[in-house]
Parts: C-alpha cells; structure tokens; sequence
C-alpha cells in the first residue's frame, strides 16, 4: 500500500496495512509537563549526541517528506535512557500546512511549526539499521521541534538544496556540510519515553528523545518545504487539492495508555 498523509492514505488508514500503528504505544505523543517524571539516572551517564559537518551525507525526496542520509562514523548517542551505542542513519522533517501545526509531538496540548528527528539504531548489538530496525532494542529517535523565529543558518543549508529534489527520489549531495549538532537546543533538556516510528510500519521499538524547548527557523525556511512534490519527474500530479505539493507530513499525537514519560538533561 502506499501511505501518505492525504484522505485516502493518511495516518487515519494506517492500520489497515500496517497492524503495528494500532498498538498501545505508538507515537508521538502530548507531554504532559506536570506528569513528566525528573529520573536522576538519566544522568548516570547523561546522554551525550556527537555529530558534525560530515555526518549529513545527501537530500533526498522521499515521496513523504525531505530525508538526509547519514554517514555513522564517528557519530550517534550513548547514555542517558539508553544503553550501548547508537550511530545515525537520518535526519528528516515534519511539517504542517501553516505554522500553526506540524511538529509530531506536542507539550501540554501546543504543537509547534515543525519537529526534526534524528534517527538512529543500536550499533553494539546490531551490524546494520536494516537489521536493528524490527528490533526491540533497535532504534532510538532525538525529536527537536521547531517555531517560527529567526532564520537558522544550518537549516538554510538544507533549504538551499530544495530546489534541486523537487520531485519524489530526487537527490542531491551536501557540498557544504550541515552539522546537525547545531539544532540541539542550548538548554539539552529532553524528555524519554518507550514508543514507535511515526510512520509505517510503525514498529514499537523506538527510544524517543524528545528536547524540551523548540528551536527557531523563520516562515520562509519553513514554507520552502511545503513546495516539494509527492510524485517523480515526468509523472502527472495527483488529484490530492494540493498540486502534488507536501503541504503537511505529520502524524496525529496518540494515545499514551500507560507509558510514563521522563526528563533528563543531555551533556
């Protein structure tokens, strides 16, 4: 089946192809603040994110949304809520038609313009994120959110590359390097808690890192995501209202059940 995030393939119809995205406990969520729960071991060891400049590989449109390839290298996690080492495999974005909505998760009900994720897999126990990705242990995600501000010089990077993945399987090389290090917010608070990819297959092998506060970019940065398109090159645009354009790509908060959601504080 082919999901997306219109009427007819949206987050709504998910389940009828991909059984996990009904399970108890899916992704992302509300945080609720007052219940988030202060854990002094997350800080035994803090978790440490090392990335850099290099890390950020090639863009690509995948249909969905805009992807960036990584090479693990001497990157990834360790610590905190985590344990072992975790190299990365992506970094995308999530977005909503207006910079009223478009971040996954939300935090005592507000959603933001936008959320990035950082996606990793468990490097010590697995050779590769293909085999680390149905895994129970396998995958562990940073969420960064995003509200409109100043324009972020790293994100202009990744915007000025837009143009050339227009259409679906697009790609292109990073020549300037974008360290992804620099959307980590200053403050390195951040919420954990047990849950899933947000998009199909939806697997329940997710460690989420989710930072407290948002970081800026400005409305032109956001909006230039909204002119990808959904189809390849040569393909005729579907019938969808929106020219074809991914005008928003996020996935609806669900429910927490009984998940209890934890702060700590990143090196």
């Amino acid at each position: 089946m082919s999901w997306g995030y219109a009427n007819n393939n949206g987050p709504s119809t998910w389940g009828g192809s991909f059984p996990n995205a009904g399970g108890k406990s899916q992704s992302p969520i509300n945080i609720v603040k007052e219940n988030v729960q202060c854990d002094a071991t997350l800080n035994k060891p803090p978790l440490v994110c090392k990335y850099g400049p290099k890390a950020s590989q090639y863009i690509l449109n995948s249909g969905h949304g805009v992807k960036v390839h990584m090479e693990a290298k001497g990157c990834g996690l360790q610590g905190g809520p985590l344990e072992g080492n975790f190299s990365p495999d992506n970094w995308h974005c999530h977005w909503g038609a207006t910079s009223e909505e478009g971040s996954e998760h939300t935090i005592d009900g507000q959603a933001y313009a936008g959320e990035i994720h950082i996606v990793h897999w468990n490097s010590t126990k697995y050779k590769s994120c293909e085999e680390a990705a149905d895994k129970e242990d396998g995958l562990a995600v940073i969420g960064i959110l995003l509200k409109i501000g100043k324009a972020h010089g790293e994100m202009q990077k990744l915007v000025s590359l837009l143009p050339q993945i227009q259409y679906s399987e697009a790609k292109a090389s990073i020549p300037k390097g974008i360290d992804i290090g620099k959307f980590i917010p200053g403050s390195k608070i951040y919420y954990t808690y047990p849950g899933s990819l947000t998009t199909p297959p939806c697997t329940e092998n997710v460690t989420w890192i989710v930072f407290r506060d948002p970081i800026d970019v400005c409305e032109e940065q956001l909006a230039a995501f909204r002119t990808v398109l959904v189809y390849k090159e040569g393909d005729n645009a579907p019938s969808d209202g929106n020219e074809g354009k991914v005008v928003k790509c996020f996935r609806p908060v669900c429910a927490l059940n009984d998940r209890v959601v934890r702060e700590g504080k990143a090196k």
